[in-house]
């Protein structure tokens, strides 16, 4: 959904698309990721398609694989056990 209160992170043209646009937004200016991504018709500036980011199934899959809903602690766990298969691999 498009927020007129919503900051332009960026607005590119793919290559090879002259007629699209590709905008991604913040909700607020500081936030240090986009909120949303949207691709726009140039020519009639229609919306063709919108990406909320960090929602859904997929979003939450990666957060538990991830972080094991720990943070940083979370993390760094996987991190030790990925490290733990490699060597178990020599």
């Amino acid at each position: 959904m498009l927020k007129p209160q919503a900051h332009v992170l960026y607005a590119m043209r793919p290559r090879g698309e002259p007629e699209v646009w590709h905008i991604a937004m913040r909700d607020e200016p500081n936030d240090r990721e986009e909120s949303a991504e949207f691709l726009f018709d140039a020519r009639t500036g229609e919306l063709l398609h919108e990406y909320r980011l960090k929602q859904g199934p997929l979003h939450w899959l990666l957060v538990t694989h991830t972080e094991l809903f720990a943070g940083l602690p979370g993390t760094l766990f996987l991190g030790f056990m990925g490290l733990l298969f490699v060597v178990s691999l020599h």
